[in-house]
């Protein structure tokens, strides 16, 4: 289904209905703590052992999760997809997630990286949505465009901000 025949299916003239949406979790969804230094996520991910002071250095983007759980209120499937196993299965952070998102992959345990476009093709297969009413959210320009290689819509994020002023111009939602 092409661009046009999509929006064809949305209530606004020249939006795409949004179907899904796909969201990653670290620097979307999860920030170090202010206090804590830049370093890569991936190393909080190994030094965390569930210890509740651990979870300190984190900060959860609580208002993207709430527009999550709107979107989804409205119909729209929002499934996570990351490459950090530990802490969206932590048992004080799992719930949350789990209030918003049907669906979890993980891209280890799918066997592709986010940089490569089968990982996509392997969700959207597995959601039976269309990706051009999908939208993928993401931290890393290079998942972006592989997400992008294979017809989804993406967002590069940088904020919540831009996110949802992007959001409300290329998508019918109510």
């Amino acid at each position: 289904m092409s661009k046009h025949e999509a929006s064809k299916h949305s209530n606004q003239p020249g939006k795409l209905k949004l179907e899904a949406v796909i969201s990653d979790f670290s620097n979307v969804l999860l920030f170090a703590s202010a206090n804590q230094p830049r370093s890569p996520m991936s190393w909080y991910y190994s030094e965390l052992q569930g210890d509740e002071d651990e979870l300190a250095t984190f900060s959860l983007n609580e208002e993207l999760l709430e527009y999550y759980l709107d979107l989804s209120h409205q119909g729209i499937r929002c499934a996570l997809l990351t490459a950090a196993n530990t802490l969206p299965r932590h048992p004080r952070i799992k719930p949350m997630l789990d209030r918003v998102f049907a669906e979890y992959f993980f891209s280890q345990e799918i066997g592709l990286s986010k940089a490569d476009p089968r990982c996509y093709e392997h969700v959207l297969a597995e959601l039976g949505t269309n990706p051009y009413n999908s939208l993928f959210i993401d931290d890393s320009l290079s998942n972006c465009q592989a997400a992008e290689s294979v017809g989804l819509q993406t967002h590069h994020f940088q904020g919540n901000i831009h996110l949802f002023r992007e959001i409300e111009k290329k998508f019918s939602i109510k």
